[in-house]
């Protein structure tokens, strides 16, 4: 009987790790969308100061997160997201509007699909 109490604690734990995974990387891409949203309008509205400020601030969101992201996550994603953080933060200092927007777009569905991709659904567990 202790067996199967020990295989039920231990299934427990795994699924509230793969939960609580998939929350955190939904609210950090959830804040890294938001500061890409506010790059644009600062983007959009030729405030090239601001906009660097934002897409700096992103950036070290996501450098913040790199310890756990390189423990949960594909590294190919990481490496995809990261540059084009990079390339973002580029045309911002370039001040090439046409560029930034499509970096966020870019930027912004990397990140949806990552979220996708780590929820705790059928289809990902199978």
């Amino acid at each position: 009987m202790r067996r199967v109490w020990a295989a039920a604690a231990l299934l427990l734990l795994l699924i509230t790790a793969a939960l609580w995974n998939a929350g955190a990387l939904t609210r950090l891409a959830g804040q890294l969308t938001q500061d890409l949203s506010l790059t644009e309008q600062a983007v959009q509205a030729d405030d090239w100061d601001k906009a660097a400020q934002l897409a700096g601030q992103a950036l070290d969101r996501w450098d913040r997160h790199g310890f756990y992201l390189h423990i949960t996550l594909r590294h190919g994603d990481l490496q995809d997201i990261q540059l084009e953080l990079s390339r973002l933060q580029e045309c911002v200092e370039l001040q090439d509007a046409d560029q930034c927007a499509a970096s966020v777009s870019r930027l912004a569905a990397q990140l949806n699909q990552l979220s996708r991709s780590e929820q705790l659904t059928l289809r990902n567990v199978l």
